[in-house]
C-alpha cells in the first residue's frame, strides 16, 4: 500500500469537507511532481462508487491507469481512447476528443466523481459538452492541475466552485519533497 505524503492527505481531507459543505465542483492545485494522479487515485479508493477521470493526451491516460493501478490495484479500470471503448468499470479513463458526440450520446452518465485531469482546459467546449453530459447533481467534480490559469485567460469559475487546496512548489521544496 502506498503510503501518501502529508499535503497528499490535506488535500483528500479539504476535499472530503468542502463536498460534505456541499461544494460538489472543486478544484486542487499541486505542483508539477507533487503527485495529482496518486491523489485522486487515493481519492477514487476511498470514495468508491463508478468514477470517470478525463485527459486530454494519451500519456495522461495510462498515467492515470497505471498509478491507479499502483494505489488501489482492488479498481477495475477501462480507456475510452480511439477504437477502445472500455466502459462498464468502476473507473473509466477517457480521453476528451475520443467522447465526440457520437460517442457521448451513449457514454454512462452521472458518475459518483469525475476528476479532471489538467483541468485548466475544463472551460473549453468540448469539456464543457462532457461534463453537461456526465455530472450529476451529487458527482463530485474534481480539477486538477499545477497551473488554474488558462493562456487565453478566459476564467474557471464556471467550471469550478472552490479551489479547495493549493500548496505551491516553494513549500514543498522546504518540505523536501521537491
Amino acid at each position: 500500500m502506498l503510503q501518501l505524503r502529508p499535503y497528499q492527505e490535506a488535500t483528500l481531507a479539504a476535499v472530503d469537507e468542502a463536498y460534505r459543505a456541499g461544494v460538489t465542483r472543486q478544484a486542487v492545485q499541486l505542483p508539477t511532481g507533487a503527485g495529482k494522479t496518486v491523489v485522486f487515485s487515493a481519492l477514487m479508493q476511498r470514495r468508491g462508487g463508478r468514477s470517470l477521470v478525463l485527459a486530454h493526451r494519451k500519456e495522461l491516460l495510462q498515467q492515470a491507469q497505471d498509478k491507479l493501478r499502483m494505489v488501489a490495484p482492488e479498481l477495475s479500470s477501462g480507456i475510452v481512447q480511439g477504437d477502445r471503448n472500455e466502459t462498464g468499470y468502476q473507473v473509466t479513463i477517457a480521453s476528451r476528443d475520443s467522447l465526440h458526440e457520437r460517442r457521448l450520446e451513449h457514454f454512462p452518465r452521472n458518475f459518483d466523481q469525475v476528476i479532471v485531469d489538467e483541468c485548466h482546459h475544463a472551460a473549453a467546449d468540448g469539456y464543457q459538452r462532457i461534463l453537461a453530459h456526465v455530472v450529476g447533481p451529487q458527482t463530485l467534480l474534481l480539477g486538477v492541475s499545477a497551473t488554474l490559469q488558462r493562456g487565453d485567460h478566459v476564467g474557471l469559475d464556471d467550471v469550478f466552485d472552490q479551489v479547495t487546496y493549493s500548496i505551491d512548489m516553494l513549500d514543498l521544496m522546504q518540505q523536501g519533497y521537491l
